[in-house]
């Protein structure tokens, strides 16, 4: 696609990219995304996707992050299920 204008440029198609360019357009804005490579191809691409709410400190980062995972199965129902969202819990053995 070859737009001329946006109101919104966003450069960076990483998960924070395409988090403000996705927010944006739901809203209405008129949005364009510039990614030198492709979607994904950095870091966002090349993690495992694991979304921790363990113990953090400090405390409100903790609070933060449950807010942020409860938010994902809707996310991925929104998004058509593609996401591939597991919530599968974790042990942590001291």
């Amino acid at each position: 696609m070859n737009k001329v204008s946006a109101e919104v440029t966003i450069i960076g198609g990483g998960v924070r990219g395409l988090a403000i360019a996705y927010g944006l357009a739901k809203k209405g804005v008129d949005v364009v995304l510039l990614e030198k490579r492709h979607i994904a191809a950095g870091a966002s691409g090349l993690n495992m996707g694991y979304v921790n709410i363990s113990a953090k400190n400090p405390a409100f980062y903790t609070r933060f992050s449950k807010i942020s995972a409860d938010m994902y199965p809707d996310l991925n129902e929104e998004l058509g299920g593609d996401i591939e969202y597991e919530r599968n819990g974790s042990l942590h053995v001291a």
